[in-house]
């Protein structure tokens, strides 16, 4: 399992390197990352721990991950229901839609369509692109380290259960450490 999400190690090799049939070495596979998905933080856990540590404020990040063209027929006849239009081959989680109605989410000013954006909106904008910055990275950082997340070749259901096994081994493998006092 560590193998697939830090090398992106196919299935076809670990079968072959475990002596195991591919159903076998499925199965162990996604009872490894069923294991680890399951003690990854939730959302709200996470926004739970930054509070106790003092943060002040919270940086949230999606992002894109490749898959491999699988072909599912769609709600309508002869449509692929993982047809993305200009990203093809791409899967996006548009989850954080949501979160634009709660007034503790800060967003960027969109530029009108045919207008230009103030220079405030323009220095704000500057200054969330700082402070994001750092989620971005993350992200980045998560993508780079599981190399099993540059391009999905299972299921593309279950992506999200991949990236919290990542995300449960990262936090496994440097827990966060919190410092109570600063050190001259």
């Amino acid at each position: 399992m560590l193998r697939f999400l830090i090398d992106g190690t196919r299935i076809a090799q670990l079968a072959a390197d475990n002596a195991l049939g591919r159903t076998t070495a499925y199965d162990n596979l996604w009872e490894g990352l069923d294991v680890l998905a399951a003690i990854a933080s939730s959302l709200a856990e996470a926004i739970d721990a930054a509070r106790a540590a003092g943060d002040g404020h919270i940086g949230l990040d999606g992002t894109l991950v490749p898959t491999t063209h699988a072909r599912v027929e769609g709600p309508t006849k002869g449509v692929n229901l993982f047809w993305i239009g200009k990203h093809l081959l791409v899967l996006v989680d548009l989850g954080y839609e949501k979160f634009r109605a709660f007034p503790a989410v800060v967003m960027g000013h969109k530029t009108p369509k045919g207008g230009i954006l103030t220079e405030d909106q323009k220095e704000w904008n500057r200054l969330i692109g700082a402070k994001r910055a750092l989620a971005e990275k993350a992200n980045a950082d998560v993508k780079t380290r599981f190399r099993c997340l540059q391009k999905v070749s299972l299921n593309p259901w279950r992506i999200g259960t991949i990236a919290r096994a990542g995300l449960a081994f990262h936090r496994i493998e440097r827990p966060r450490r919190l410092i109570l006092t600063q050190r001259t």
